[in-house]
This record gives C-alpha cells, structure tokens and sequence, in this order.
C-alpha cells in the first residue's frame, strides 16, 4: 500500500516539474463592411457563426481541449482592405472589437483611440488579461465591430481584423 500511494505522488510530481505547453494561433481574417454614409456616425457590423481557428489549431497540433488552460489575444492586425479607398484611418475616432459564443457573455478584446492615427493598417490595443478560453474553444464565435467615424464615407470600406491568439495547455 505504501509503494502505490509513493508511485501516485510521484507522477503528480513529475506532472508538476513539468512546463506548460504554449501555441501560437494566427487567426483567419475577420471582415466587416463598413457601409457608405452621407455623415459622420457610429456603425455596429458584425460578423456571425465564424468557426474557432483555436479548436481548429488545437486538432492539428494533437492537444485535448481538456488540457487547454488559457486562451488569449495576444495581437489584432487592423487594416483597411478595400483597395483605393479614398478615406483612412484618419475618417476614424474609435474602434471596439468584441466577441461572443453562443451560451457565454460578450468579452471586449480591443478598444482603440484613432484620433491620431492615418494609413490603412495598424495594431490594435488589446484588452489585458482576457481569457477567451471558453469562447473560442466553441464551435463558433460572433465578432462584433463598432466603429465611430468623424466624416461622411463616401463608398462602402472593407475593414478587417486579422487576431493572434496564444493557447496554454498542461504538458501530455
């Protein structure tokens, strides 16, 4: 009896000394169209039932969802991608990006300030400390953009969000 309750504590122990494992996930672009408009105004758009490139990365890297213990955003490219588009950044105030997945809450991932901001790409300023654990090990997510203008759009503005994500899980 005392010989199986040391090999027990052992292997706890031998699980412990070991390091978490971390993944890198570059997510699948995430599109939002911004319509055209005669004045200045804020735009909720939205894009639903994208499936989890999360779930998708931990399958190909063979880990369990069980073992997984944090998801976060650890970067969100930002650009405009319509091509010749006749207003940048600088058409921007404020941009929130969040996230939602069906039976859990709305996570707010980023929340920028563009008011000194020109060009058609930058990053974005994440939310710390958010663990998207449970939202992106769903089957899919709804990423929800509002973006606040200070002049007219004189044409319909593709603007894309293109996130990095790091997934920490418990060693095999």
């Amino acid at each position: 009896m005392a010989c199986f309750t040391l090999t027990i504590a052992s292997c706890s122990l031998v699980e412990d000394a070991l390091p978490d494992v971390t993944v890198n996930v570059n997510g699948s672009d995430i599109s939002f169209a911004l319509p055209q408009a005669d004045e200045a105004g804020t735009f909720t758009l939205l894009n639903a039932g994208l499936p989890s490139d999360v779930a998708e990365k931990l399958a190909d890297e063979n880990i369990d969802e069980d073992r997984v213990k944090s998801v976060t955003l650890t970067s969100a490219n930002f650009r405009i991608a319509t091509t010749g588009a006749t207003v940048g950044f600088s058409a921007i105030d404020r941009v929130s990006l969040t996230v939602t997945a069906p039976g859990f809450g709305t996570l707010t991932l980023s929340e920028t300030d563009f008011t000194s901001l020109s060009g058609n790409e930058v990053l974005l300023t994440i939310a710390a400390n958010t663990d998207l654990l449970d939202h992106l090990l769903a089957p899919t997510a709804d990423y929800q953009l509002v973006v606040t203008t200070n002049v007219a759009v004189p044409g319909e503005l593709e603007l894309v969000a293109r996130p990095e994500f790091a997934v920490t899980a418990k060693p095999l």
